[in-house]
């Protein structure tokens, strides 16, 4: 029987996305902070995000600090050797499989209108101008 560990997050992200080179790849990492209520009161969790390729030239190309996001992905542990000899760390990350504008679709347009060239990978809008998920 295959085993997979599924997430679909909806925030914040928590700061701007980073891009950096792997080999001939490259892979851009941001954090989505998401709240919920709890007892009267707001909780929030932060998550790590990774995503490789188009789908992270997309996410470094129209999202920044602040922004309202939508993510599907894959949840993996990250395992690495502590630097002062503390041991082995880790933590959960979430490989972003598909993005998309959290903040409705005024903000899907208004991002791509803002946009120098054309999106070559990434959500289509309809006539309408709604991104579908």
């Amino acid at each position: 029987m295959p085993n997979f560990a599924s997430a679909v997050l909806m925030g914040h992200l928590t700061r701007d996305v980073e891009v950096r080179a792997v080999g001939e790849s490259s892979v851009a990492s941001f954090g989505v902070a998401v709240s919920r209520r709890v007892k009267g009161q707001d909780e929030v969790s932060f998550f790590d995000v990774k995503a490789w390729g188009k789908t992270g030239e997309f996410c470094s190309k129209y999202f920044a600090k602040g922004d309202a996001i939508l993510v599907q992905g894959e949840i993996y542990t990250e395992t690495w050797e502590d630097r002062n000899g503390g041991g082995r760390r880790s933590k959960m990350v979430c490989q972003a499989d598909r993005v998309t504008f959290a903040g409705g679709a005024k903000q899907g347009r208004e991002k791509l209108a803002k946009a120098a060239e054309p999106i070559t990978q990434g959500p289509a809008a309809d006539a309408d101008g709604n991104i579908p998920f």
